[in-house]
């Protein structure tokens, strides 16, 4: 059986499959690039999928607990306020992406340094979204066809082309894609399961595999959006409260139909979904880059409920892995 792993996007949200891989690697004895053939992530996912996978000699360098104290770490640093939003506040958000990309770029280079696709212990895929091309474009690890083959990108590069969410950093540049600016996958694919499954389908579909698919959610937003009063007049808030909208219901979407392509037969489980309820009050922990101390906190909070909620299914999966 070829088993698959699956990380949405949803910014400093990442806390949560952060802890769940933390909880799989304590359960198991395994680090999680053993656990799996196959990985997927998308935005911030896919810091955590390439995260794992950086190699150490033929052992992975970051355990689940180092990628999970790079959110409590070097929060601040990936959400830096762009220049312009710090000299003119509120003004600044029409003149330039809230963000500073340059800032998030020294830490993937401290983390990754100029390590390529080709170094990764495991097959992994990356989706991101070429806005000049007008496409959906997966970076891979693996390709199967010769006429298919891409780049060996750096991961770090990568990265930066996953986690371009419109608003909040600058479209990336990629080495090797002169035409391309990519921003974050997560306008077409925010859970990246079903692209996952159809990767291993791919990869291993003329071996007639059986697959398991573990998906992994960062929250569950519950909070209304406001569409009347003054934001109804306001672009910018419609625009952010859009992009959320787009990735919560794509989300949605996928995980429906990947209970039914992959139904459980007798006992066996086939799609293992880890997802958990955000509180629906005013505090702002849907938001992608809240990373006050407070916030992480709370995350870490329903973090460890979505563990303790989901613990017979998590023993189940661990049982398989």
């Amino acid at each position: 059986m070829k088993k698959i792993l699956s990380i949405d996007g949803g910014g400093i949200r990442g806390i949560l499959p952060a802890m769940m891989l933390c909880e799989l690697e304590r359960r198991t004895g395994k680090p999680v690039s053993k656990q799996f053939d196959i990985f997927v992530g998308t935005s911030t996912g896919a810091i955590l999928a390439l995260g794992l996978l950086v190699p150490e000699g033929k052992k992975p360098r970051y355990t689940a607990n180092d990628i999970h104290g790079l959110y409590e770490t070097e929060a601040e640093r990936m959400f830096r306020k762009s220049f312009l939003h710090r000299a003119f506040g509120v003004v600044g958000r029409f003149l330039h992406t809230q963000y500073s990309h340059r800032e998030f770029e020294q830490v993937l280079k401290h983390y990754f340094s100029d390590l390529k696709l080709s170094d990764l212990l495991q097959p992994a895929v990356i989706p991101s979204y070429d806005i000049h091309g007008r496409n959906a474009h997966f970076f891979k690890s693996t390709v199967i066809n010769l006429d298919d083959r891409q780049p060996d990108s750096e991961i770090r590069h990568i990265i930066r082309a996953a986690t371009a969410a419109p608003s909040y950093f600058a479209p990336a540049k990629v080495p090797g894609y002169p035409e391309a600016a990519f921003i974050d996958g997560g306008v077409f694919a925010n859970d990246p399961g079903l692209s996952a499954y159809t990767e291993g389908l791919e990869l291993y579909g003329d071996e007639e595999e059986e697959f398991l698919l573990v998906s992994l959610g960062t929250g569950e937003a519950q909070r209304e959006v406001e569409v009347t009063g003054w934001r109804a007049w306001f672009h910018y808030g419609w625009a952010r409260s859009l992009l959320k909208v787009m990735m919560d219901g794509s989300s949605d979407s996928v995980d429906h139909q990947l209970r039914h392509l992959l139904k459980s037969g007798g006992n066996d489980q086939r799609y293992f979904r880890f997802q958990e309820k955000l509180p629906a009050d005013d505090s702002g922990i849907e938001q992608l880059d809240r990373v006050t101390p407070e916030n992480l906190a709370r995350l870490r909070q329903v973090g460890q409920r979505m563990i303790d909620r989901q613990s017979a299914e998590l023993d189940r999966l661990c049982r398989l892995l």
